[in-house]
């Protein structure tokens, strides 16, 4: 099918038809998993936490991995380095990275995901091996953006395996929205990006930490950067910048869980200010977090 030529609904329904008999494997994120989202080059620092989410829809005019002109989703990343390397960030770059945490385990669909996806469970059968060999190919190819309509494909297959599923199970909500969790391109064996709908973020992802960064360089999937300045505190949306670019995230303990800390009535991510890490042990953690 030609992409420039093909209708976006008629693209739909047939991946409508294609997934008759054919398993998906839906499931929930684990209750501590973080997810990264970076913005490159904004106009202005960001104020309030919607400026780091979705963007409006006025803003979405072509094809991206997983949805439509004018239909934005919430893209995230398994990890900070992805979430960078999938901005496609050069140096000179200033870039606002987010630290997300769900709020509760959330419904997405796995069937991209090959340690928890239906490949784990039953032997396949030939149409869903079929079936899910023409997904792989459609989510891991590399498509320069001059190129987008080449991504109707991966969209429309993301908008049916992510709607009308049934309330209740998994955490699904009324509006029988999901996320979908596909590969990176940048990362194959270590990664994988999430994408979520607007509101569904909205409501059940909460902000943990900002970082604004200055690309210093790039090379092949090799980021450094310099760490601009900080924000632990979103009440009622607005970003509060510290003014101190030492603030990070404390490492994760050795179960891979992050560390909050109590601020009045309030839970929030512990940082390197709260354990009052010298200077120099910051700058080593910088670069660790930024391939962790």
């Amino acid at each position: 099918m030609n992409a420039d030529a093909a209708d976006y609904n008629a693209v739909k329904k047939i991946y409508d038809r294609m997934l008759f008999q054919i398993r998906v494997a839906v499931g929930t994120t684990s209750g501590g998993e973080l997810f990264f989202r970076g913005r490159v080059n904004p106009p202005n620092k960001p104020k309030h936490i919607s400026e780091m989410g979705a963007p409006v829809a006025e803003r979405v005019t072509g094809y991206q991995r997983c949805n439509a002109p004018h239909q934005p989703l919430f893209y995230c990343s398994s990890r900070r380095i992805t979430a960078l390397l999938e901005c496609r960030v050069k140096p000179g770059d200033n870039v606002c990275l987010g630290q997300w945490i769900g709020q509760d385990r959330l419904p997405v669909n796995k069937v991209l995901d090959t340690q928890e996806g239906i490949e784990s469970a039953d032997s396949l059968t030939d149409l869903e091996c079929v079936f899910y060999a023409h997904l792989d190919t459609v989510f891991t190819r590399r498509i320069h953006y001059t190129f987008s309509n080449d991504y109707i494909f991966s969209a429309a297959a993301s908008e049916v395996l992510t709607s009308n599923f049934a309330p209740g199970e998994f955490n699904i909500r009324d509006d029988g929205r999901i996320g979908i969790r596909y590969p990176s391109i940048f990362d194959l064996k270590s990664s994988y990006n999430t994408a979520f709908p607007p509101k569904f973020a909205l409501e059940r992802i909460e902000l943990l930490h900002l970082m604004e960064l200055r690309v210093d360089a790039c090379e092949a999937n090799e980021i450094t950067a310099s760490v601009l300045d900080t924000a632990v505190e979103f009440d009622d949306g607005a970003i509060h910048w510290t003014g101190n670019n030492t603030c990070l995230p404390a490492p994760r303990r050795q179960d891979g869980s992050v560390m909050f800390i109590r601020k009045g009535e309030k839970w929030r991510l512990a940082t390197t200010a709260d354990l009052t890490m010298p200077q120099a042990q910051s700058e080593t953690l910088l670069k660790s977090l930024l391939t962790e």
